[in-house]
């Protein structure tokens, strides 16, 4: 469907780049950012809490009621702060324009998020370059591109796909390279970030930590 999207609103974006599909099953941003970053989508449970953990610790920022939140200039709908948290921590709740920023703030990578524009002098408002908790209404090469698009007939964006840069295998040049990086255990804390981190070192602590956020977030 994203190639079709393309071939019929973007063409130019469509000779630039490779759309990589995921599972549609509600996860599709996290297995998306799993391709990414680890060249598989089966750590999408990791990314999902970890980024659960940054809304949870930064409300000031994902909840639509405050001054400082991300979105209050942009023309985007945002379920109230509660709900949030539990589409958050939820597996298979779809995720929203906000999960994104708390994505890029949690692990300190920018993200160029991309949708078909409606025309040629009017670029999608989903079209944005996100920097932790600032954006940049505009393209950028270079970053993690996701794309928004509709799942099988459905007219409305509702799913992601990573738009990987013809001649690389994924969408951080940096994952390439840390194959060959030291191990976490010699790295500082103060040092380790997601390129060098090892999701299977975590597998148990964040199934924990993931079961402890649904308990808390349960009605």
């Amino acid at each position: 469907m994203s190639v079709r999207r393309l071939r019929s609103m973007d063409t130019q974006m469509l000779e630039r780049y490779s759309p990589r599909s995921v599972l549609g099953d509600g996860n599709c941003f996290y297995r998306a950012m799993s391709l990414a970053l680890f060249g598989t989508e089966d750590f999408h449970g990791y990314l999902r809490v970890r980024t659960a953990i940054e809304i949870m610790s930064n409300n000031c920022l994902y909840s639509s009621d405050s001054a400082a939140f991300v979105l209050r200039d942009l023309p985007i709908l945002t379920p109230a702060y509660g709900q949030l948290i539990r589409e958050s921590v939820v597996d298979g709740t779809s995720s929203e324009m906000v999960h994104l920023f708390a994505f890029s703030k949690a692990f300190g990578i920018d993200i160029q998020s991309y949708c078909c524009p409606f025309s040629l002098s009017s670029p999608h408002p989903y079209t944005l370059q996100i920097h932790s908790s600032s954006y940049a209404q505009v393209f950028s090469t270079g970053n993690v591109t996701l794309m928004w698009t509709p799942l099988d007939t459905d007219k409305e964006p509702n799913h992601f796909v990573l738009l990987v840069p013809y001649g690389e295998s994924t969408g951080l040049n940096s994952v390439i390279e840390s194959a060959e990086s030291p191990s976490a255990a010699e790295i500082p804390n103060d040092e380790m970030n997601v390129s060098n981190s090892c999701p299977e070192e975590n597998e148990v602590l964040f199934r924990f930590l993931h079961y402890l956020l649904l308990r808390f977030c349960s009605p």
